[in-house]
């Protein structure tokens, strides 16, 4: 598999974000890591990197979305956020196993 796209948000000529979308397979992507700086968080920064990737993953034939979260409270936001997206929760997959910790999710696309 290969990387099909990574992309910054810059403000200010700083980077205060970034989103990666990996093939995994012909028509399936996996957003591979997803972070807004800190001091950039809550201002939109995340849903235009998330609507850029999901425009991207269908101009490049994708017809489905996985992920790989968080499963503590810590990552309830992320959970949140992904879910405001279509995401649903979905079983492991790849190299990914039943792990407490970890939650994975889907989309169509």
């Amino acid at each position: 598999t290969e990387v099909e796209g990574f992309w910054t948000a810059w403000i200010e000529g700083q980077p205060v974000g970034c989103i990666a979308l990996k093939k995994i397979r012909k028509n399936v992507g996996e957003i591979k890591t997803m972070h807004t700086s800190p001091n950039w968080r809550r201002r939109g920064i995340a849903s235009q990197l998330m609507e850029h990737l999901i425009a991207e993953a269908r101009a490049s034939g994708f017809a489905q979305l996985r992920l790989e979260t968080g499963h503590a409270e810590a990552f309830r936001p992320s959970r949140m956020f992904y879910r405001a997206f279509g995401f649903v929760p979905w079983p492991p997959y790849g190299e990914y196993i039943y792990d407490p910790f970890s939650y994975c999710m889907l989309k169509q696309i």
